[in-house]
């Protein structure tokens, strides 16, 4: 799933807010099966404390930010951090 939408929605040049939310799930939850081999959390924030790396939960937060002050059909500019 992850790798679908990065693939379709995700290589542009600008992007909706709400495809990087859904790599961004897919992946979290990729690692946490494979870590915790457990139920995933509902709540996607429970999800991100949990398995998202220290150092990119700053531009998690500002990412949510953002998801606040746009509609979904916005688009912005890729996020380079999140290319790897």
């Amino acid at each position: 799933m992850a790798s679908k939408n990065r693939a379709e929605h995700l290589s542009a040049e600008h992007v909706r807010l709400k495809k990087c939310f859904y790599v961004m799930r897919s992946l979290l939850a990729a690692r946490w099966v494979a870590e915790l081999q457990t139920a995933l959390p509902v709540p996607f924030a429970k999800l991100v404390d949990a398995q998202l790396e220290p150092a990119m939960k700053p531009l998690f937060n500002e990412l949510i930010q953002r998801k606040v002050n746009i509609s979904e059909s916005d688009l912005m500019p890729r996020v380079a951090e999140l290319d790897m």
